[in-house]
């Protein structure tokens, strides 16, 4: 099984020893190690900076991965957004899991949901 569901994360993995963990709140990609550029042993290497002071909580949005930014970028500036925080709604809601819509011996692709269907 090349995914792994947590209560607040998933884990997708790949036979190569990759991995990415995407958290539920603001379907943020909090880790992402793949193998050591070296190839000596099984030695895998984180690949993304998260901070030390993010709260992994949902308390408040990541600082750092890969987050989903939607549909700002950066602090609200139209009348339209004006209750947005910054960076929009995506990166501090709390995501659901949908589905798996791909699974091979080369990838994995999951789909997370915003609402409950």
């Amino acid at each position: 099984m090349p995914f792994e569901k947590n209560e607040d994360s998933v884990i997708l993995k790949l036979p190569s020893g990759a991995t990415a963990e995407i958290l539920y709140y603001g379907a943020t990609i909090i880790s992402w190690k793949s193998p050591s550029q070296s190839g000596l042993g099984d030695d895998v290497e984180e690949r993304l900076f998260v901070s030390k002071k993010s709260a992994l909580d949902g308390s408040k949005p990541i600082r750092g991965g890969i987050p989903v930014v939607f549909p700002i970028f950066g602090p609200p500036v139209k009348p339209e957004h004006s209750k947005l925080g910054q960076h929009g709604f995506a990166r501090s809601s709390v995501w659901h899991w949908d589905d798996v819509v791909m699974d091979t011996d080369t990838g994995v692709s999951i789909r997370l949901r915003r609402f409950f269907l």
